[in-house]
């Protein structure tokens, strides 16, 4: 199965250096959010609180 995502996992790659090249000289905006694991991150912070913002 890895075996023939190897084409993807390069363009992955490269994109990723490209965007650290940037990174270095325009600063962390110039980072592509193709997520948003700080949503994840509060959203298991969230869950652990006694009491909810909201009800469902």
């Amino acid at each position: 199965m890895l075996a023939r995502l190897v084409p993807e996992l390069d363009q992955v790659a490269a994109r990723a250096a490209e965007a650290a090249r940037r990174a270095l000289d325009e600063g962390p905006d110039a980072l592509p959010a193709a997520s948003a694991p700080l949503l994840d991150i509060t959203a298991e912070a969230h869950a652990a609180w006694p009491v909810r913002l909201f009800a469902s």
